[in-house]
């Protein structure tokens, strides 16, 4: 992942918002996490030693139905998370990167 780029998050992902949790191998699916729009928390993905910024955003299409997006980036200093914007990459993945 680069510094400074938020990606995508699927919801079944596993995260530790504690150190603490993370050492005693407790983790929950992104889905259970309660997160207000565009709050972003720090924590661990099962299987990635960094430490990462997490956000969610809620959002309404333009046919009106609306969804969340949960995105992620490995840089602590990334502000790219608050002001991302969506950009198209190759195959189905999206990256968001900040401006």
């Amino acid at each position: 992942m680069q510094a400074g780029t938020s990606r995508q998050l699927k919801d079944n992902r596993l995260v530790a918002l504690t150190l603490e949790n993370k050492q005693e191998d407790r983790f929950i699916k992104v889905s259970e996490l309660a997160l207000s729009d565009r709050q972003v928390v720090r924590g661990w993905l099962k299987g990635f030693d960094k430490k990462i910024l997490l956000s969610r955003w809620f959002f309404t299409n333009q046919d009106g139905s609306t969804g969340t997006l949960n995105l992620i980036c490995s840089d602590l200093s990334c502000d790219g998370i608050q002001d991302a914007t969506t950009e198209k990459n190759s195959g189905k993945s999206k990256r968001f990167t900040s401006r």
